[in-house]
């Protein structure tokens, strides 16, 4: 395959093609957007960031939904380049720009829920999207793709909207109250709670939380009675487009016309209400999943209306079931760089709209040669670069040490912990990895331990270091008792601070993010840690030699918690060119990642919120700052 000029191999890391002004762009050709295998079949424009850094956008057509505070569900294309408010992967409803990003050819992805169901969900976009798929049902992790497959199963809500008060009572009167007219022309939103309703108490409660009085007349036989005075519009579907209003009128209706079963079931005979849920539901956190269709009563008066059956879920999944090529138009998206993600209309999981490579990278996948393949062609490269490659290791002999400290319980091996479950150390160390998610964040070990008997390491955490082979080669131990006067960590004896998670680095992800400690880390892909905020001699050559091409992000603690003199290494580092993360005003109240993780409910951090909120040199120096 032959290659443009500008990225042939001995030129990738040169600064005098003229491309790498920031915000140019080359009209050239995408690796993951070309039509077939043949070079140059599909010309597309690249957008470059900062100076090495391209960017292909992949989007949505102009009929896919998304949902807006201002608009409800709405066409990307009627909102073209204006500032909206969506619903952002965690919940949080945020400002973002729609943008247009030109003609691409766009795909039809037919989505489907699990349970057999007729309803089917359609969306438009770009073959190389970006989707978050579900990869463990159990633990609930996920990670996301850029070639989503028949048969993937997309990631859904892990919350529930909050519902509002007004909402509620507005679905219980709409559900099973009625309007009765007094003296003059004003009318009483009244209902009578029958005392055999099995939601009676919940009905009841909410009412009662409203502010109504409950009212229990000596011949309404144990129902309750109450009369909520001149409400207007109680019996009419909702005018507005509150995502707690309407989550709230949805499950006060399904209170009180609803069924039990493991979906939000509700009959009705209003064909208003159904177009309202087909249109509405999604800004409540339900998806509509099954198709309404009029069906007469039986064993009914005549003239009796049909009724429909409508049926809803939240936080349910949906799986692939077709896609299909279906031309070229003009496309649109968003970029959420605080979660990565974004709600459509019927709560389909997305993610942002963009996927980058670096010099390397890009040539790597459009030429089809692989890591080692081109590391081996630049050896001998010579050109001035700010590319370094060491070829030989340096290798020092030590004397062996066991693979682990003294007595080591596996705190994944269900015989271990029944065996040693009167030890408090092996309690201790077992719930603190479920306190702090270290179970199932994406990025952590194969197991931990709890040592019982060492004199340095004993009762302590054992986190693991895996090498290339699968074995453990080295480990840091964690305090976990009040008595313990040691250290908080103490690493292995002998040990020169290796480089946690080295092992777990993805070669073909362009990116490194550098922790100062282990258990950050494990959240994030290509998450590795230092055990300090500089590099040893070892570990600059370690991750040089091995990973040359990779962009390498420090992400040390939250700096508004640091101490003078870190805030100064980190300075030191922006003045060296070395790129930093800065915490964005989601984190200011969390010390570092994993404290962000526990109180968010997170295994996972999306890579693209560490990139997007990095800076180097005088911006970074800048936003100290500033804060």
């Amino acid at each position: 395959m032959e290659l443009p000029q500008t990225y042939v191999i001995d030129k990738m890391y040169s600064y005098s093609t003229g491309i790498r002004e920031t915000n140019s762009y080359l009209n050239g050709c995408c690796p993951v957007c070309r039509e077939g295998k043949s070079w140059g079949q599909k010309k597309r424009l690249f957008y470059f960031l900062d100076e090495d850094y391209i960017y292909c956008h992949n989007c949505f057509s102009g009929d896919v939904k998304i949902l807006t505070l201002e608009h409800g569900p709405i066409e990307f294309k009627k909102i073209k380049n204006c500032l909206v408010t969506i619903k952002c992967k965690d919940g949080v409803w945020r400002k973002r720009v729609i943008n247009s990003y030109g003609i691409q050819p766009i795909f039809k992805y037919t989505f489907g829920n699990l349970a057999k169901s007729p309803r089917e969900y359609m969306i438009t976009a770009t073959e190389n999207h970006k989707w978050f798929i579900k990869r463990d049902k159990k633990r609930r992790k996920y990670d996301y793709t850029t070639n989503l497959k028949i048969g993937d199963r997309l990631d859904s809500m892990e919350y529930s909207e909050e519902r509002s008060i007004e909402g509620l009572v507005h679905g219980i009167i709409f559900g099973d109250g009625t309007y009765r007219k007094y003296k003059g022309s004003k009318r009483y939103a009244i209902i009578r709670v029958c005392k055999q309703d099995s939601r009676k108490d919940e009905i009841l409660k909410i009412l009662s939380d409203a502010g109504y009085k409950l009212h229990y007349p000596p011949n309404y036989k144990g129902d309750v009675y109450v009369n909520l005075g001149n409400i207007p519009g109680l019996k009419d579907v909702p005018t507005t487009i509150d995502p707690k209003y309407i989550a709230g009128f949805i499950y006060g209706l399904w209170l009180t016309d609803g069924h039990n079963d493991r979906r939000y079931t509700i009959s009705t005979t209003r064909k208003d209400l159904v177009e309202w849920i087909k249109n509405y539901a999604s800004m409540g956190g339900f998806r509509l999943v099954n198709e309404p269709s009029p069906k007469n009563r039986k064993n009914c008066y005549s003239n009796a209306k049909p009724i429909y059956s409508i049926s809803l879920k939240e936080n349910s999944d949906v799986v692939l079931r077709k896609k299909e090529f279906v031309g070229v138009e003009e496309v649109f998206c968003l970029e959420e760089p605080v979660t990565g993600g974004f709600y459509l209309a019927d709560n389909i999981l997305t993610g942002n709209c963009a996927r980058g490579w670096n010099t390397f990278f890009w040539v790597k996948e459009v030429s089809g040669q692989s890591f080692n393949q081109i590391k081996n062609e630049l050896k001998d490269y010579s050109n001035d670069s700010n590319f370094k490659l060491v070829v030989d290791g340096i290798e020092e002999k030590h004397f062996e040490l066991p693979s682990l400290p003294g007595e080591c319980v596996n705190l994944k091996d269900d015989l271990q912990l029944k065996y040693f479950s009167s030890y408090p150390s092996v309690k201790k160390a077992k719930d603190y990895c479920f306190e702090r998610r270290l179970f199932t964040a994406i990025n952590s070990p194969k197991t931990f331990y709890c040592c019982v008997n060492d004199k340095f390491h004993g009762n302590r955490l054992i986190i693991p270091y895996y090498n290339s082979t699968g074995k453990i080669g080295n480990y840091i131990s964690r305090k976990l008792l009040e008595t313990d006067s040691k250290a908080k960590y103490l690493v292995k004896f002998g040990s020169k601070k290796p480089i946690f998670n080295l092992d777990k680095i993805d070669e073909n992800y362009p990116y490194i993010f550098i922790f100062e400690g282990q258990i950050d880390s494990m959240f994030v892909k290509n998450g590795v840690a230092v055990s300090g905020v500089v590099l040893t001699e070892e570990q600059d050559q370690q991750l040089t030699s091995n990973f040359p091409f990779h962009n390498k992000i420090w992400v040390l603690d939250n700096y508004r918690f640091e101490k003078k003199e870190v805030i100064e290494t980190i300075k030191d580092k922006l003045g060296k060119g070395e790129t930093m993360f800065f915490y964005p005003n989601e984190f200011s109240e969390f010390k570092d990642l994993n404290e962000y993780c526990v109180k968010k409910g997170l295994d996972f951090i999306d890579p693209d919120l560490l990139i997007k909120g990095s800076l180097k040199g005088d911006r970074g120096i800048l936003k100290l700052g500033e804060d």
